[in-house]
C-alpha cells in the first residue's frame, strides 16, 4: 500500500520559501561575483543585492568619486547604504559580495575567496566563503575554478 505524502504544514512552507530565497540570491550574488573576476582578470570590487518581501532582487552601487577606490572604503559605504535602504523600505534580505583570503582546515596556504554576507529581516545571518583558483590571462577572461565552499554563522549588522 503507497504512504500518503504528508502535507507541508504553513510554517514549513514558510521556511521553504525563506530558504529558496536565500539560496537565490546567495547565488546570484556569488555568480556576479565569479563574472566579474573573470572579466577583470582577478580583481572584485564590493556588490550588494538586496531582496524585496516579493522576491525581487535588486543591485546597490555607491560612488566615492575616487577612480580606485580602497576596497574596505567602498565594503564600509555600502554596508552604511544598505542600513539605511533596510530602514526605508521593506527590505527582506540583503547579500554583499567581497574578496577574502580564507584558510582552510586541511590547507596550509591561505586561498582567494569570494565571501557572501547574507543578512535577512527574519532568520539567521550567515556567511559563505567561495574559495578558488584562478589563471590569469594576459587576454580575455580568466579561468577560475571554484572550490567547495565555506559556511559559516554570520554577524547582524544591517537588521537590528
Amino acid at each position: 500500500m503507497p504512504r500518503r505524502r504528508h502535507s507541508p504544514t504553513f510554517e514549513e512552507r514558510v521556511r521553504n520559501i525563506a530558504r529558496d530565497r536565500a539560496q537565490r540570491l546567495i547565488t546570484v550574488i556569488r555568480d556576479r561575483a565569479f563574472a566579474e573576476l573573470a572579466r577583470r582578470g582577478g580583481e572584485l570590487a564590493p556588490l550588494a543585492l538586496t531582496m524585496d518581501a516579493g522576491g525581487r532582487i535588486g543591485s546597490v552601487a555607491v560612488y566615492t568619486g575616487d577612480q580606485f577606490p580602497h576596497p574596505e572604503n567602498q565594503l564600509a559605504d555600502l554596508r552604511a547604504t544598505l542600513k539605511g535602504q533596510v530602514a526605508l523600505h521593506t527590505l527582506e534580505s540583503t547579500a554583499i559580495a567581497f574578496y577574502e583570503r580564507i584558510t582552510l582546515a586541511s590547507d596550509v596556504q591561505p586561498l582567494d575567496s569570494v565571501a557572501v554576507e547574507y543578512e535577512t529581516r527574519n532568520g539567521k545571518p550567515l556567511s559563505v566563503a567561495f574559495p578558488y583558483r584562478i589563471k590569469v590571462k594576459l587576454q580575455g577572461n580568466s579561468e577560475i575554478t571554484p572550490l567547495a565552499a565555506v559556511t559559516r554563522p554570520g554577524r547582524r549588522t544591517l537588521f537590528l
